[in-house]
Order: C-alpha cells, then structure tokens, then sequence
C-alpha cells in the first residue's frame, strides 16, 4: 500500500484504511524497504487498526514523501480463482486534497474513485489467482536428466537433472494451473536404464 503527498502542502494526520476483504486473511503489517519511505517501527500499524471503522492515523508527509506498507496474504480456501481488495486515504479536516493522482491505473490494473465530500481516494485492485506446481525428481542408483511433460499449465514441459542419487532435485519451473476447474496431469517420460517407482504428490 503506497501512500503519497504530491504536494503541494505537507499533510499530517491522514487516515488510511484497508478493509476485510473476501476471501484473504491478512497478516501482520510492515514498512516497506523502498528508499525514503517515512513508514516506521513506530508509525507502523496492527492489522486490526487498517481493518477498523476508524482506519490508521498516518505519519506527517511533506510534499514528494511516501508512507509504503506491505501487508502479506493468505488465501481462505483452495479453489479461489480471484481476489479484490479495496483500500482508501482521507485528506484531514482543513486539507483541500487535489486529488489528481486519485485516478484509473488500467496499466497495473487499479481503479481509482476520488469522494470530494469525504476528501477521499479509494483504490480497488482484483488479481487472479493461480495454483503453482513444482515438479521434483529423485533418482536412485544413478543420476541423469529427465524429462516430464504437463497439461494444463503455462509451461508445458520440464527436463530436471539430478546431481546425487537418492537426493532429490526441484525443478526450476514453477507451472502456473491454467484452468483450475480442469484436471492437472504430470507425465514422466521414459528414461533409459531406469523404471518409475512412484509418485506423490504434497500440498504446500
């Protein structure tokens, strides 16, 4: 969440809220490590305060100054295919807030709604989301390259190469499910001097 006075008035004392939002359990606040930032240990805030009726009081901003905070998610259940999360900053009471960077960003996929009445700026962000899966190959007896052919997914074929028998080895693919309404299938393709003895699969 990126926060800035454009100027060209300091401003102290704006309110910034990041509400519940479906499907996503939200973590533990903290500052972001882009230069200048004026988010601090101190002017940090809880989950509990973004998530409030009242929001977080932010730091004083002079003019061109940022206040970035990351905020990790978890995703509340397997089968969701898109998130939306809704953010806003008021200007305080006596600050006239110009608003003219309170616009659509269609390039990085924002939209944006400015409240003259309120002074303030809501943000709206919806990604997609998409299962990852990472093929891993343990050979024994020996050691080699070999090669798996997926369906359903954005890259459809991997060679994994072990180094030591009996240590596995993770691909360097990580294959994003196309449709998660579809089967997924992994293929191993036949290796010379060696017979597939089993295969699993781990949810992480």
């Amino acid at each position: 969440i990126t926060v800035e006075n454009q100027g060209p008035s300091d401003v102290t004392g704006a309110i910034l809220k990041d509400p519940v939002a479906s499907n996503m359990i939200k973590g533990t606040p903290v500052c972001s490590t882009v230069t200048n930032n004026q988010c601090t240990s101190g002017t940090t805030p809880t989950i509990a305060q973004l998530q409030g009726a009242s929001g977080f009081t932010l730091p004083k901003l002079s003019s061109g100054q940022k206040y970035v905070l990351n905020v990790p998610v978890t995703f509340s259940a397997d089968n969701v295919t898109s998130v939306t999360n809704n953010a806003s900053v008021q200007s305080p009471t006596g600050v006239t807030a110009l608003a003219t960077a309170c616009v659509n960003d269609s390039a990085n996929g924002y939209s944006r709604t400015y409240d003259a009445a309120t002074r303030t700026c809501s943000t709206s962000d919806t990604d997609n989301t998409r299962a990852h899966v990472r093929v891993i190959k343990n050979s024994v007896g020996g050691t080699g390259s070999f090669n798996f052919t997926l369906t359903n997914t954005s890259v459809t074929d991997e060679t994994v190469t072990t180094t030591t028998a009996g240590t596995a080895v993770t691909g360097s693919v990580v294959h994003d499910v196309d449709d998660p309404a579809l089967d997924m299938k992994v293929t191993e393709n036949a290796a010379t001097g060696y017979v597939l003895a089993s295969a699993s699969c781990v949810d992480n």
